[in-house]
């Protein structure tokens, strides 16, 4: 299912801090990382795709990250499911 109409959206309850590859951040390699992500019927993260990523290095971490968050549980009608959900992270050179 997908977050919207009648299905309410995650809220993330633990969250990991994606590693900024040291290639990338060497390079000035920056920008947002667009993840759809399937969470379980517990709020865990079970499978990660890349939409949108300025490098495979920065999506892959990005994947690495959200594959340790961990979200509420989401009900339709009073019984836990799976959701299709959007993750965006922000690769910054500081």
């Amino acid at each position: 299912m997908r977050t919207g109409v009648g299905v309410r959206t995650p809220t993330v309850l633990s969250r990991v801090a994606p590693e900024y590859p040291k290639s990338e951040r060497d390079s000035g390699t920056h920008g947002l990382v667009r993840l759809e992500v399937v969470i379980d019927e517990d709020g865990k993260v079970v499978h990660s795709q890349i939409l949108e990523a300025p490098s495979q290095a920065l999506g892959e971490a990005a994947i690495r990250a959200v594959g340790q968050w961990r979200f509420s549980r989401t009900e339709v009608s009073g019984s836990p499911v799976k959701v299709l959900f959007p993750v965006a992270i922000n690769f910054r050179v500081e």
